[in-house]
């Protein structure tokens, strides 16, 4: 990837995290399990595979708004890098996907929650709550 590429997808990232984080960080509830969950998950990527880690996600997002409105930050990156169709659930695309979309969609998934994490850290203020 040429240097200019790699300044525009981190003025990108940095943009989209921005905008995701301000978004969620006025709901304090939310806004704490959106920023322990954006710490979370890439090791859980790392080890489970990007697949998996999105299922937690949901399988969270019953109760949990930060988790739900994560799961829905980085599908909406991954369409919006047209890396999967603006159609449908992200998760089944990732498993109906070939292994290059998929190393191309959990590169840019790390590269987005290493923003999100910063930015997390900088506008959402820790609740004295556990850490899981």
């Amino acid at each position: 990837m040429a240097s200019e590429d790699v300044r525009s997808l981190t003025r990108e990232v940095g943009k989209f995290g921005y905008k995701c984080v301000k978004k969620v960080k006025d709901d304090e509830r939310a806004a704490t399990d959106y920023k322990r969950q954006a710490r979370r998950l890439p090791a859980m990527i790392l080890q489970n595979g990007l697949g998996q880690a999105l299922s937690f996600l949901l399988s969270l997002s019953n109760d949990n708004k930060g988790a739900e409105q994560l799961y829905r930050d980085i599908s909406q990156w991954l369409r919006e890098r047209d890396i999967y169709s603006k159609k449908g659930d992200v998760v089944g695309q990732i498993m109906e996907g070939d292994m290059d979309q998929y190393i191309r969609a959990q590169e840019m998934t790390l590269t987005l929650l290493d923003a999100l994490s910063r930015f997390a850290e900088a506008f959402i203020e820790d609740t004295g709550g556990t850490e899981e």
